[in-house]
């Protein structure tokens, strides 16, 4: 069972009619402004609106990072050489780790000329290409990333952790959000002398990341690299407005 911890943040505003304007005040445990809508003249309900965030913490599922090769030589044809003879090294380590089946992605590759930076002159030729992978075990990231690099990759970039479910755990804190901001709205009803009426709008924002990025590692600095799996953080807020109802007055 993947464990969660949550954070609910209440916000609320209220609303009502007076000398002909409806006036809604933002309301936050340390207002620094209040924000005031006019509505115009006419018949329009009192409401209360309340909003809620809530973000949920869960374990990364799996990660995803691309692995770049490249090499360099004094002509075009050896550069691609010494490259061939590097990506098969990396193809059969990935094959010892369960990462290279016939679902491998062709892996981009190119060829270009390699130039003095100062002087702009020919130098030789550099042949480079970049495979993304996704692997399950995102706790085994760090011998993983040892093993590629020692196996001839260059670098191991664009690391990112991935939440198993996002799309579900992100329906969960919107139930969750909707709770509070209704349980909020319920208390200011009592507070008003109101009842809570329909739902008159009510939309979601989200806020959090689906995924963790931890950069890139390079060769000759990942010896025994310990990579900690990050908890991906799911965030999303829900606003709504209710309708405030009258008490109906005994004997009515």
């Amino acid at each position: 069972m993947l464990k969660r911890r949550s954070e609910i943040r209440p916000r609320h505003s209220t609303g009502r009619m007076k000398n002909g304007l409806l006036i809604a005040a933002l309301l936050v445990a340390h207002p620094v402004a209040a924000q005031v809508f006019f509505y115009p003249v006419g018949p329009a309900p009192r409401s209360v609106s309340t909003s809620a965030e809530v973000t949920l913490y869960v374990p990364a599922h799996r990660v995803s990072f691309t692995v770049s090769i490249s090499e360099k030589a004094p002509t075009a044809a050896e550069a691609g050489a010494r490259h061939a003879e590097k990506m098969s090294a990396l193809v059969h380590a990935l094959s010892e780790m369960g990462l290279a089946d016939d679902s491998l992605p062709a892996s981009s590759y190119s060829i270009s000329r390699d130039e003095d930076y100062d002087t702009g002159k020919l130098v030789g030729y550099e042949a480079s290409s970049s495979i993304t992978l996704e692997y399950d075990k995102p706790d085994k990231l760090g011998s993983v990333v040892d093993k590629l690099l020692k196996s001839g990759a260059s670098q191991i970039s664009g690391i990112a952790f991935l939440a198993e479910d996002p799309d579900s755990t992100r329906n969960e804190a919107i139930q969750q959000a909707f709770a509070a901001a209704k349980k909020e709205a319920l208390a200011l009803a009592r507070l008003s002398d109101a009842t809570l009426g329909e739902v008159l709008s009510v939309s979601t924002t989200d806020r959090g990341n689906r995924k963790i990025s931890a950069g890139t590692i390079s060769s000759g600095r990942a010896e025994g690299a310990f990579i900690p799996v990050p908890q991906v953080k799911i965030s999303t807020t829900v606003s709504a407005r209710w309708e405030l109802k009258s008490p109906v007055a005994d004997g009515e």
